[in-house]
């Protein structure tokens, strides 16, 4: 499709976007779109050709104008596919291990699962070649990158974050609890979505045996109903700028007993830095 304006596209799907927003007095830059994945085209703030499905990461800095402290911020969201990829794969091992089915029908099936994962470290690889970047040119303080990542914890594109550095803001915070973002059990717009199949995963399905379709589709409706976490808040800073305080983690967008209204499927992340430490 085309967009040749905010709000005014030919063709579906393409009214959705990033945004990162900051509050007075602190200061905000965009610094670029970031194309993460995608075939053929492009998107900027107001024109866009788009071919196929694009994955973009929005880049600001942000300045806090009373220390000139800088850090950079990312929104992002990352491609989705068939979702649980690492989860499906290690059920399919487990099942070939137990000989309860053959591992020569599900390869295709695997392979299909795969290309969702090493999509997704394709674009963090890109994503993070770009912040070196602009680390390289500006003294950051920081950085910061929150989205839908479209992965679980120990996932390798969780695992490839760590490795460059970030780290998962629910493993700073106190809490010890699970955050789970994705929870089709207490948000009733997620619960609808479980249904949903995605056409690639019915397509990889059609090579398997018939008697083996109807438990990959039973197991894999099971799956995707349990609650997880997939949204994040990834935090790196230079070592002389280490935390001394404290962090809380907790949802927010979740139901109450005054309103079951919801914006989305996912609940809201938000962590809370308290930097008295006689506070935490």
């Amino acid at each position: 499709g085309v967009r040749l304006a905010p709000g005014l596209a030919a063709g579906p799907g393409l009214n959705n976007g990033l945004a990162v927003l900051v509050k007075d007095p602190l200061r905000l830059r965009k610094v670029k779109g970031l194309k993460l994945s995608g075939g053929f085209g492009f998107c900027t703030d107001f024109v866009g050709l788009q071919t196929d499905e694009f994955r973009y990461a929005l880049i600001a800095e942000v300045e806090d104008p009373y220390t000139g402290m800088k850090v950079l911020v990312v929104s992002l969201h990352l491609h989705s596919g068939i979702e649980r990829n690492a989860f499906f794969i290690q059920e399919i091992k487990k099942a070939v291990d137990q000989e309860k089915v053959r591992r020569e029908d599900f390869e295709g099936l695997v392979a299909t699962l795969e290309q969702s994962q090493e999509r997704r470290l394709d674009e963090i690889r890109v994503l993070v070649k770009e912040l070196q970047k602009l680390q390289a040119q500006e003294t950051y303080v920081g950085t910061i990158i929150g989205g839908d990542f479209n992965f679980e914890p120990d996932d390798p594109e969780y695992r490839e974050l760590e490795r460059v550095g970030f780290r998962d803001a629910h493993t700073i915070a106190s809490s010890k609890a699970d955050v789970y973002s994705l929870d089709p059990q207490r948000n009733l717009i997620a619960k609808e979505g479980i249904r949903d199949v995605p056409s690639a995963l019915r397509e990889a399905m059609k090579r398997l045996p018939d008697s083996q379709q109807g438990w990959m589709l039973e197991d894999y409706q099971t799956g995707i109903s349990q609650a997880r976490r997939i949204d994040f808040l990834f935090l790196m800073a230079k070592p002389s700028e280490s935390m001394k305080g404290c962090m809380r983690l907790e949802l927010f967008g979740e139901p109450t007993t005054v309103s079951t209204a919801l914006g989305s499927d996912h609940f809201g992340v938000l962590a809370t830095y308290i930097a008295d430490a006689t506070q935490c």
